[in-house]
């Protein structure tokens, strides 16, 4: 069926406890010309078909005529089908069934109460469950905000601006901007990636710490050494995603740069750049199960990285594959079967690159790199599963050393054990199962070589 969206498509978002995509319409962002109105927009994709579930909005949830909002959220363990979501000028709203359930505003909220500060709300939840928000504004001292896990089932009116912590984290203020505002939170560690995203605006690495002075420590950067030594600036950052190494993707107006953001608090804090991204303009970035980067550029269409995210395994443009445009909105990665939506200009497509289905028993499994080398530092990749299968690798002594869960029929492991030290050379016995209970033969086997 056709997208439901009347404006322009933009934000993608994947619900895996529901199984559902999710596609809206947009607010002010740095990839597309201004516009002067919105409506609120929101389709969905089940697999086979597209709904339109626009929310009821009334009058107060909007800026005159002027709305617009940004991508959606969702709660890590909610099957509910509720997600949240900023807005132009009117803070963040929670929605089920089509309705606002709970808004996020000045009565409740440390946003700043004025349609001309009150700009766009990046939102993120940690891997705690607790909410966090960064606003960009020049009239406020509380940038970053967050909302525990225990308040998140509080309605409009019994929330309090008290029930919230908030954070003055230096350079996030200096702007008054609609530009695009970027914020992200490193899966493991919890690290706070962010930029207000306006004219060569610095990148700011912090965590939050109670036993810290101001309850957190952080650091701005508006150059960063690459791999070679060489400083590396930027005009505008367009997007930041962590990968599932903890790895942060920063996409710029001057190309592509990664960065383990732990190392920002040490003193020898470096990026590294893609030759072939160091000068394209990137407008997104998404990560598939396979850990590899599928990068979204404003007229050079998509780059995927391998694994590692040392160097660009697949090129993707309207030239040689069925990509309709070269200009790349949104990627969204479906981690049900690996598959990548894309938002362009034109349209929205998906894209079923290498994808291996569920396997229908354990007959076939296969396993790459195999053997592992010495000097290998990725994942290895166990595929033609059952899908989402309960996967245990066992060493020599019978032990299990590790647990797995496949995505579909494919899971990845880099090859530590369960207290993350890298296992030693030997051959290790994989066994899956889709009932929880390990069976008594092995269905593959790996050899890793220290």
């Amino acid at each position: 069926g056709n997208v439901s969206i009347s404006e322009i498509p933009f934000w993608m978002a994947y619900n895996k406890n529901t199984h559902t995509l999710y596609l809206s319409n947009t607010g002010d962002n740095s990839v597309l010309p201004s516009q002067t109105s919105y409506i609120y927009e929101m389709s969905t994709y089940d697999g086979a078909n597209w709904r339109e579930v626009n929310p009821t909005i009334t009058n107060d949830m909007k800026y005159g005529t002027i709305c617009g909002w940004y991508g959606p959220i969702f709660e890590q363990d909610d099957a509910t089908g509720t997600y949240y979501i900023s807005s132009r000028h009117r803070g963040i709203f929670k929605i089920r069934d089509g309705e606002v359930i709970t808004r996020y505003n000045h009565t409740n909220s440390p946003f700043v109460h004025s349609a001309g500060v009150s700009r766009k709300q990046a939102i993120r939840f940690d891997n705690e469950g607790n909410l966090w928000a960064v606003m960009t504004s020049k009239k406020t001292t509380r940038p970053v905000m967050m909302l525990p896990k225990s308040k998140l089932s509080l309605g409009t009116s019994q929330l309090a601006i008290s029930d919230w912590k908030c954070y003055n984290v230096p350079k996030l203020t200096d702007v008054n901007s609609f530009k695009h505002n970027c914020f992200d939170i490193s899966h493991q560690t919890n690290t706070k990636v962010a930029t207000n995203g306006d004219y060569c605006q610095p990148l700011v690495i912090w965590r939050n710490d109670d036993n810290l002075p101001n309850g957190f420590e952080s650091r701005p950067f508006t150059e960063i050494p690459d791999q070679d030594g060489k400083g590396f600036t930027w005009i505008y950052i367009k997007v930041i995603t962590a990968d599932n190494n903890d790895k942060e993707w920063v996409g710029t107006s001057e190309g592509l740069l990664s960065v383990n953001p732990t190392d920002a608090f040490g003193t020898n804090f470096a990026c590294y750049r893609i030759p072939e991204l160091t000068t394209i303009s990137v407008n997104a970035i998404a990560v598939d199960n396979l850990n590899r980067a599928w990068v979204g550029t404003e007229s050079g269409g998509i780059y995927v990285l391998n694994p590692e995210g040392t160097r660009v395994e697949r090129r993707f443009t309207s030239e040689d594959s069925p990509l309709v445009s070269n200009s790349i909105y949104q990627l969204c990665c479906d981690p049900d079967n690996n598959s990548m939506f894309v938002v362009t200009p034109i349209g929205v497509q998906q894209y079923f690159y290498d994808y291996t289905p569920s396997a229908s028993d354990y007959s076939d499994v296969v396993v790459y790199p195999n053997p592992t080398r010495p000097d290998f530092t990725g994942l290895i990749t166990i595929s033609s599963l059952m899908a989402n299968s309960t996967v245990w690798i066992k060493d020599v002594n019978g032990q299990v050393v590790k647990q797995l869960t496949s995505i579909g029929g494919v899971c990845t492991w880099d090859p530590v054990d369960a207290s993350g030290e890298r296992l030693p050379t030997g051959a290790y016995d994989v066994y899956a199962s889709q009932s929880g209970t390990m069976p008594a033969t092995p269905c593959a086997k790996i050899m890793i070589i220290k």
